[in-house]
């Protein structure tokens, strides 16, 4: 087995690699051969005055949403076999084999493309967390920050399947496109100096939920945009602090979503939405865009494209 580690000698556009056993599923664990894994940003980060992008353990393998073939199951799995085809969160996931929790793991149908599908580990089953923290109701108003990214454009189409009125921000032009294409009602260009003008005029009293999956700290204009009893949800970082926003005025409410505090105190409600996305995504309702594709040793690439906010959806591994 090869997994891929990181080292800070590992150039910028590779990374490297070195052998390993292949490990031993423990009694809730399945062992897969990796298909595919899809990079995350809460993995990515950016060391103040570094301009290198850098996993977050540089002593151990990159972790990553991965699809691939059980070929080992744990003493207590239940329901998944050898042969099965499954997608789930990985701590190693950039390696030939990689171990997944089988409370956490959706079923995929083989032969089906295992790229899209990676939305189903943890980003599809965050978007929804998000806007179920929130209460979206059909009609209010929900803007999504980053609209165009690998959770934002799951959370423009599932505001849209609960009956919202759909608002976006997004980065280029072509997000822009993008989130439109997806169902945003009005998308405004972060990228134009008057962008929040543009936000502002689409909610002129302000957003019923303003929902920020990048865990990034936001500008009190932000927040603004905010209506008097408007509802903030952001994500808790996998690692670090969590980033800070301006104090919220009024009525005004603010929850910070973490997938797996979700899952260690409500599992079955866990596992309720991890087949309510996978049913939406499998019904083609659920879309899963994918930016662009690339070999494992080009892991250190994968990450600048992820932090940079630059794409449309998901950036994908392939051993």
């Amino acid at each position: 087995m090869r997994p891929i580690w990181h080292h800070p000698c590992a150039t910028a556009v590779g990374a490297s690699a070195r052998a390993a056993a292949v490990p031993e599923p423990r009694a809730h664990q399945v062992l897969v051969r990796v298909e595919a894994v899809g990079v995350r940003r809460i993995d990515v980060v950016l060391p103040a005055g570094d301009v290198g992008i850098w996993p977050v353990s540089s002593a151990g393998s990159v972790p990553g949403d991965v699809v691939g073939q059980v070929v080992a199951v744990g003493a207590q799995v239940t329901g998944v076999r050898a042969g099965c085809h499954v997608v789930g969160e990985a701590r190693g996931g950039v390696a030939e084999f990689a171990l997944i929790d089988s409370r956490w793991l959706a079923h995929v149908p083989q032969g089906v493309d295992p790229a899209p599908a990676t939305c189903l580990a943890s980003n599809a089953p965050t978007a929804l967390r998000m806007l179920r923290e929130a209460k979206v109701r059909a009609g209010e108003r929900v803007l999504v920050l980053s609209a165009a990214g690998a959770v934002g454009h799951l959370l423009v189409q599932l505001s849209e399947i609960a009956g919202a009125d759909t608002l976006a921000v997004a980065a280029t032009e072509m997000q822009v496109n993008f989130a439109e294409m997806l169902g945003a009602r009005v998308v405004a260009d972060s990228s134009q100096p008057d962008w929040l003008r543009t936000a502002r005029a689409a909610a002129p009293s302000g957003v019923d939920v303003l929902v920020d999956a990048t865990g990034a700290a936001l500008d009190e204009s932000v927040v603004d945009l905010l209506a008097a009893d408007g509802r903030l949800v952001t994500c808790l970082p996998a690692y670090g602090r969590a980033a800070s926003f301006p104090r919220l005025v009024g009525c005004q409410t603010s929850v910070r979503v973490s997938l797996a505090q979700w899952r260690s105190g409500h599992p079955v409600g866990a596992r309720a939405e991890i087949r309510e996305v996978t049913r939406l995504w499998r019904a083609g309702t659920l879309l899963s865009a994918v930016y662009c594709r690339l070999p494992s040793t080009r892991l250190r690439f994968a990450q600048r494209i992820v932090a940079s906010g630059v794409s449309t959806g998901s950036v994908v591994l392939f051993p």
